[in-house]
């Protein structure tokens, strides 16, 4: 399989909420364990990979709404994830981001801003630790 061919529950491990197909372009060699949102466009390419209990969320609430004004909407945005990044267990990524190649989460991270290749974060909000040598 390809990217786009996965369906919920399919090869990477993840649960799905809010799912739609064209939304979810996820590799087959991917490896999830945890929750992905669909709301907006989730790119996951290959050898990417997570530890236990991870949640990528594109969608938001307008904390400025009430009642069935403030469930998911348009608020967030797309997650990319480049070939080969390491999320740790308990990471939260919510979109809009982007996180570059070989990047490593640290467990418990929330990712808020773009990640840089070969970066490891960690934190709330994650802030780059280290870049490794490549």
């Amino acid at each position: 399989m390809e990217i786009g061919q996965l369906e919920p529950n399919e090869s990477c491990g993840a649960h799905f909420t809010h799912y739609k197909k064209e939304n979810c372009d996820i590799h087959s060699s991917v490896g999830i364990s945890g929750l992905i949102d669909c709301m907006h466009k989730v790119t996951i390419e290959k050898d990417a990979f997570s530890g236990h209990d991870v949640m990528i969320l594109t969608a938001s609430h307008d904390p400025t709404k009430f009642g069935e004004a403030r469930k998911p909407h348009g608020l967030g945005g797309p997650i990319t994830i480049h070939e080969g990044v390491w999320i740790g267990t308990r990471a939260l990524i919510l979109g809009p981001v982007e996180i570059g190649k070989h990047a490593v989460i640290a467990a418990g991270a929330i990712v808020i801003h773009d990640v840089p290749e070969y970066a490891l974060v960690a934190g709330n909000p994650a802030v780059v630790k280290k870049v490794y040598d490549h």
